[in-house]
């Protein structure tokens, strides 16, 4: 009896895990629902493993992610991009990493590291870019570098992360600049 447990739930997770594909964006400014913008072909799942390194994404219906986004470079604009309690953002490498008018609404891990700034910017006047760290996730900061409001030509946006989860700065020596940040606090920093 104990076998066949063993057994049924070794085929679970196997089906499970042969499920996620890897689906990289081609680097153009489009819509993410547009299957043509990935390679391999066809819309991400929530439960793919997903890698933005370049261009404009456009999210112009939330997306939601229960496995691994890495945002190695590039732009998310629109609407909301929801990290799942089971859900991983890796935001990493040397690239200015630009959120237009969209909100970062997250339940799980988000791990920010590498060299890349954090920006907030707008394609319109009066816009808004959020970041929302859920009860129950956790924001790591794991580098030294920006999370600003930038004036892209509009005026600055208005920026505001709302944390009731945990934010955390490790792995760095160093301090992180924030400008032009609305930071709300009922969590743990």
């Amino acid at each position: 009896m104990k076998t066949r447990l063993i057994i049924s739930l070794s085929l679970v997770l196997a089906t499970y895990a042969s499920e996620a594909a890897q689906k990289t964006w081609n680097g153009a400014s489009a819509d993410w629902f547009d299957g043509n913008q990935w390679t391999p072909s066809g819309v991400p799942s929530p439960s793919d493993l997903i890698i933005i390194s370049n261009g404009t994404v456009s999210i112009s219906s939330p997306v939601t992610i229960s496995n691994q986004l890495t945002w190695a470079g590039g732009s998310l604009a629109g609407s909301v991009l929801q990290i799942a309690p089971t859900g991983l953002l890796s935001i990493e490498g040397s690239g200015t990493h630009t959120m237009l008018y969209c909100t970062l609404d997250n339940g799980g891990v988000v791990n920010w590291q590498g060299t890349g700034d954090l920006i907030a910017g707008s394609t319109y006047f009066s816009q808004l870019v959020v970041i929302t760290n859920r009860a129950g996730g956790v924001f790591n900061v794991l580098n030294d570098r920006t999370l600003a409001s930038a004036d892209m030509g509009y005026g600055a946006p208005a920026f505001r992360f709302d944390n009731d989860g945990t934010v955390s700065k490790t792995n760095s020596t160093g301090t992180n600049a924030v400008s032009g940040v609305n930071f709300n606090n009922t969590g743990l920093l």
